[in-house]
Order: C-alpha cells, then structure tokens, then sequence
C-alpha cells in the first residue's frame, strides 16, 4: 500500500517545475533555461546545481555543484541507475511499472518502492508533466526526485529522437 504523497510538483511558470511540500513551500525546483536543451539547473536549498552530461559525448547526467558531481545518472534500455559519482555506487534505480506505462518506480537497493512518478504529455506545448502519485517510506531528498524526474525527461528525449530517426 503506497501512502497518499505530502509532496508534489508545480509549474510555477513555462520552464520550471518545482517540488512543494503538503504546505505549499517550494522544496527544490527544477529549471529548463534554454528549450533546445537538455541541461537543468536545479535549484535546492539555496543553491544553484547544474544538470548536464556528465562528460562531452557521454550519455550519462549528472548533477554538479561548480564542477564537482554531486549524483549521477547511468541510462540502460530498462532502467536509470542514480548513484553517487566516482564508483559511489546506486542509490536509486528508476524503472517504468511496465513496457508501455507510463509510470515510473524509484527504487531504493532493497528493491522497495519509494516514490512512484507518473508523467503525462501536454499537448499544448509537449512537454511532459510530472505527478508525484505516491511515497513510501521516509521523505526523499529534493534533489533525488527533481533529478530523478529530470533523467526520465532525458529518457523520453532520447527515445523520441530515436523514433524519428527510425
């Protein structure tokens, strides 16, 4: 039984979303500065973090604080690894609920769910819209959800990128 979220995310205007706790108080948000590209700036706790490649030609992202990675995203055909850099290890793994949903699962590495993030297309600008549809467990960190929420924006990218290319 997943517990009703007390976070969720809000468009506060066309190119950010952030993350609000059951109070309305913006935890973390996450900022797309150009449309064409994939780099975020996330913004928690006061401070400014960049969500980039983590090297050029490089598949992975990463988070970074100046120019130091703070988490890092390892893409797979069925699965996003986020863990720290430098053979830190997973944290969380990201995964759909199944092949054509459109329901993602962060797991912690007991296999437990911990967040369960549905995203949904709008078609007015075709962006995709994050909702936090369930928790479970302590409270995640801002970072990890907005990062989390970012790489599975990058997913999508890829994948229709790859559709069109086909």
């Amino acid at each position: 039984m997943y517990a009703i979220p007390t976070r969720r995310f809000h468009r506060t205007d066309k190119h950010t979303w952030s993350l609000l706790d059951e109070d309305g108080k913006v935890l973390g948000s996450l900022i797309k500065s150009k449309w064409y590209s994939l780099k975020r700036e996330i913004v928690v706790s006061g401070k400014l973090y960049h969500a980039k490649a983590l090297k050029t030609w490089s598949s992975d992202q990463a988070v970074f604080f100046g120019d130091v990675p703070v988490l890092v995203a390892d893409f797979a055909w069925d699965r996003i690894r986020i863990g720290m850099p430098n053979n830190g290890g997973t944290s969380y793994i990201v995964r759909r609920k199944h092949f054509f949903s459109s329901e993602y699962h962060l797991l912690d590495l007991q296999g437990i769910v911990r967040a369960r993030i549905e995203t949904r297309i709008n078609w007015s600008d075709f962006d995709r819209e994050p909702e936090l549809v369930g928790m479970e467990g302590e409270p995640l960190e801002p970072m990890v959800l907005l990062f989390a929420f970012h790489a599975i924006n990058v997913q999508h990218q890829r994948t229709a990128g790859f559709a069109a290319g086909a």
